[in-house]
This record gives C-alpha cells, sequence and structure tokens, in this order.
C-alpha cells in the first residue's frame, strides 16, 4: 500500500511540474518559430567575386516581397559562413537611393524605414529597422557597406528575416549566390578600329584654256580628305617642271619668287605660274590650315618646285576635310603662241597616325 501511495506521489510531482512549465511557457511573450515564406527573395551582389566588398558602386541589393499580413519594424540579413561582416553597426551602411525601378520586370519599391545604418549586429545577423509593409509589394535596398564576400568560391546562403517590434518572425526565406574567384564575373570587352585614310581629286585635269598677257587665269581642283589618323594629315606637291612647256615652241612660262614661307606677287602683263591652297574644315577634332608659302590671294600666289613641298595640314581625325588647289598663270607678251603648253602637278597625301 504504501509503495503504491509512493507512485501516485512520484506521478502527482511530475503533473505538477509539467503544469508548471506549461504556464511559464504561455506566460511567456509569444515568438513565432515557424514563420511562413517571403513569397519573393533575391540577393544580387554587385560583385561575385571572391573577396568584393560592399561599396557605393559596388552594392548588395537584397529584395524581399512579404506573404504575411502583420506590422514589420526590422528584418534581419544572415549572411552565410565565409562573408565577412563588420561588427560595427553604423558601418553596413544601407540606402534606397537609386534603387531599381523594377525587378524581373516587376515594379520595385522602396523599402520603408531602413535608414542609413543597420541598428544591430550579432555574428553573421545584421538587424536593419523596417517600417509596416504591404503584403504582395515587392521592396528592395541596398546595403552599400560593412560586407565582404568569401575568399573561396561556391554557393553561399543569406536569410531574409521580417520582424515584428517583440520581437517575433514575420516571413523568412533563405537564398543562394555564387561566388566566383579570379574575376570571372566579368567580362573584358576588346575592340580595335582600322587606321583610315582617304584622299581623292575631285579632278584630274586643270584647264587654264587661253592665257593673256591682259589678265590672269585659274582653274582648280577640289580635293577630299577623311581620316581617322590622330595626329591628322599632310599634303605635298610638286611639279614636273616648274613650268609650263610649249613642246612645240620650246618656250616656258615659269613659276615666279622662292619657296621661302610666303607667296610672290603677281600682275596682269608679267609672266607667272603660282599656286594657291584654301581648306575647309569638315567634321572632327582637326583643324586643317594652308602652308604660309601657298597662301595667295589676289594678286600672288606660292612658288611651285619639283620637289615635294607640304600645301596643308591638318591637327586631327576628320570627315570632309577639303582642300581647294588653284592654280594662277598668265603669258607675258612675249611668249610665243602654241596650243601645247603643258606641265604635271602631283599631289599626295598622308595620315599622321
Amino acid at each position: 500500500m504504501r509503495r503504491k501511495l509512493m507512485r501516485i506521489g512520484s506521478v502527482s510531482i511530475l503533473l505538477v511540474y509539467f503544469l508548471a512549465y506549461f504556464f511559464r511557457l504561455v506566460s511567456l511573450p509569444h515568438i513565432n518559430v515557424f514563420a511562413a515564406d517571403l513569397t519573393e527573395a533575391s540577393v544580387r551582389l554587385s560583385r561575385m567575386d571572391v573577396s568584393a566588398a560592399a561599396s557605393g558602386t559596388d552594392t548588395i541589393l537584397v529584395v524581399a516581397k512579404p506573404a504575411t499580413t502583420a506590422t514589420e519594424a526590422s528584418l534581419q540579413v544572415t549572411f552565410g559562413s565565409g562573408f565577412t561582416v563588420d561588427g560595427t553597426p553604423a558601418n553596413i551602411t544601407v540606402t534606397t537611393s537609386g534603387i531599381p525601378s523594377t525587378y524581373q520586370g516587376e515594379s520595385l519599391s522602396a523599402w520603408p524605414g531602413v535608414g542609413s545604418a543597420a541598428t544591430a549586429v550579432s555574428s553573421q545577423i545584421v538587424t536593419i529597422a523596417s517600417s509596416d509593409l504591404t503584403p504582395g509589394t515587392l521592396y528592395g535596398f541596398y546595403i552599400t557597406g560593412g560586407i565582404t564576400n568569401p575568399g573561396t568560391s561556391g554557393q553561399k546562403e543569406i536569410t531574409i528575416t521580417t520582424r515584428t517590434s517583440a520581437p517575433a518572425n514575420i516571413d523568412t526565406k533563405t537564398v543562394a549566390v555564387d561566388i566566383m574567384e579570379n574575376d570571372t564575373d566579368q567580362v573584358s570587352v576588346t575592340a580595335s578600329v582600322p587606321a583610315s585614310f582617304n584622299f581623292a581629286l575631285g579632278s584630274n585635269d586643270i584647264t587654264l584654256g587661253d592665257l593673256s598677257s591682259s589678265a590672269t587665269v585659274n582653274d582648280n581642283v577640289i580635293i577630299d580628305i577623311d581620316t581617322n589618323a590622330g595626329n591628322g594629315w599632310v599634303a605635298w606637291t610638286k611639279s614636273s617642271n616648274t613650268y609650263l612647256n610649249s613642246a612645240s615652241t620650246s618656250d616656258q612660262i615659269n613659276t615666279q619668287g622662292s619657296i621661302d614661307g610666303s607667296p610672290t606677287a603677281y600682275g596682269a602683263g608679267s609672266e607667272h605660274y603660282q599656286l594657291d591652297a584654301d581648306v575647309t574644315n569638315g567634321t572632327g577634332s582637326g583643324t586643317p590650315a594652308a602652308a604660309a608659302e601657298y597662301t595667295g590671294t589676289g594678286g600672288s600666289g606660292g612658288t611651285l618646285s619639283t620637289t615635294y613641298q607640304e600645301i596643308a595640314t591638318s591637327t586631327g581625325p576628320g570627315d570632309n576635310d577639303g582642300i581647294t588647289y588653284t592654280i594662277y598663270a598668265a603669258a607675258s607678251a612675249i611668249n610665243e603662241a602654241a596650243d601645247d603648253y603643258i606641265d604635271t602637278l602631283t599631289i599626295v597625301g598622308a595620315g599622321n597616325f
């Protein structure tokens, strides 16, 4: 009988302990251990490279869509092993400034109440303030400092959890990110631009017609120059004779003056055979200019030579740059009559790359 009473007493004591433990549990603040899943959650690392640190330019974008109707007061972002998490909350900076307007084609709203920095840090868990969220709305914010990627490659986990002020978990979800080695999250884009130089004469004939001792006559060719040479272009010319020669009479109409950096004056009634170069500026950074020898105005022109002389240059790339290459000539009163006065002028150019 005594043994039976002892067994009953033991059971009674156990029951008392159980009831005390039960009432102690129900009297504690409610903690929702089994939080619901966030409808969506994603973490985009601006750099997936090993040891890349979050910054204002290399941000970590945290995105989540709440599922449960509750009053959010904070969220926690738990970084998996390998991530370096700064232990000072103020160093883990956050912002909603500049977040994308959409994420995977869905409207993305700024996460309300996140402030400018974390409010608490415990090991790998970062606590960030939050205002109340609307279920079904996709929210996002940037982490701009205080987090460094793991030093080894591979998949890592990050958990996002919304919380009440109790605090109690509301919604949570764990996402995976991939950490890469040796900048393999980047693609190097290379290209080349081939050198280009176009030098085209608009005509291969300068026709002066009948020369007179009372007036100067002229004709020209237009030269088009197009190049991507960084240092521009140069144009030269030379004369086969430095004079117009008549084979039938052996008479000549000679160029006047000397090559001295300034044009030579001429006038009607005096024999002359001179060159004038005028430039036009197309598009591009280059500035074309005629050589001083060939910057004649009415009544003067540059002297021709049997060796190449610079007639114009440009300082940089140009498209549709131009040279108007004009020959001025007149006969003297004693130049013999003939219709076979001729000279050959060679005009060449080159880009300075």
